[in-house]
């Protein structure tokens, strides 16, 4: 297996990796979205090196993405086991990547469940285990049947903002309180401790490059919701929060509802991933008709 470093490529392979993605990009919306932003960190995987056939790729920073659709399928593994021991090696050549003291430059990794097994066992090979695993199912919405849903939504005095870049600071104070609960109770590893200026960043990141939509009612937030990635053809729908004493109200199901109007009239496939913990959420999003694409890990080191 060779990793070819997507920015070396010729036009010509690059059209094909591209098309390569796009094929696949449902199991992969932030690979998509984030190779267009990293090129210089995307790695495309051929069989040889004087293969044309792509294997797959991987987006080596500090949140590991890949595209690696094959790896689920018994009938490749050889393949896969090719990919798992040429990463391995590869890992090496990283700075900071130290075995001997547990050491990794990358924070996590990110994507569907049998293609972060394959780069889980590259690390393993080193003895590096991840400290936290957290699963999840990998949803993506049926089109036909969200359509033919008659949702009514009557709750009293709300309102759907959308939050941009210009919001006061009173405003990104308040959005900012609603980030911080969310990061804390939905995305925070247990070994981590909150860092608010890391959540702010994300946060006027998010406001810079991302959709974000609130639901207001009496000049309170609610409930939010915002785009995680935004692909070629997809988009991944997350950051979906209602904090403890807004809960069973429908807010979170009024702004998601909405919500998906939104992307569907960008003419883009929604997806999103839910905790499979998470039994109210995974019954909110099946009643929004999404349908169970994958497992889903985030494996934090």
């Amino acid at each position: 297996m060779i990793l070819t470093k997507f920015s070396t490529l010729s036009p010509e392979k690059k059209r094909d990796a591209i098309d390569f993605i796009k094929k696949y990009e449902l199991i992969c919306v932030q690979f998509c979205a984030a190779i267009k932003k990293f090129p210089e960190k995307t790695f495309i995987a051929y069989p040889s090196e004087s293969s044309s056939s792509i294997y797959g790729g991987i987006i080596l920073k500090q949140s590991i993405l890949h595209c690696l659709p094959f790896a689920k399928n018994p009938k490749n593994t050889p393949y896969n086991n090719d990919f798992t021991s040429a990463l391995s090696e590869f890992l090496k050549t990283f700075q900071d990547f130290s075995p001997e003291k547990n050491s990794s430059p990358f924070l996590c990794v990110n994507g569907e469940k049998s293609g972060s097994l394959l780069i889980l066992n590259a690390f393993k090979n080193h003895k590096i285990i991840p400290r936290q695993t957290n699963d999840y199912t990998l949803f993506k919405l049926n089109q036909k049947e969200f359509f033919t849903l008659n949702k009514t939504f009557s709750i009293q005095n709300a309102k759907i903002k959308r939050e941009k870049n210009d919001i006061t600071a009173d405003r990104f104070q308040k959005l900012f309180q609603l980030q911080s609960e969310y990061e804390k109770e939905e995305v925070l590893p247990k070994f981590e401790t909150f860092r608010p200026k890391i959540c702010e960043m994300k946060l006027k990141n998010a406001l810079k490059y991302q959709i974000i939509l609130t639901l207001n009612v009496e000049n309170k937030i609610v409930s939010k919701a915002q785009t995680n990635a935004i692909g070629f053809n997809a988009v991944q729908l997350g950051g979906v929060f209602t904090p403890l004493k807004f809960r069973r109200k429908k807010y979170s199901s009024t702004l998601i509802y909405f919500f998906l109007r939104k992307i569907l009239s960008l003419k883009k496939i929604p997806v999103l991933f839910a905790k499979k913990e998470n039994l109210a959420a995974v019954s909110l999003y099946k009643s929004l008709a999404f349908t169970e694409l994958s497992d889903y890990i985030i494996a934090y080191f």
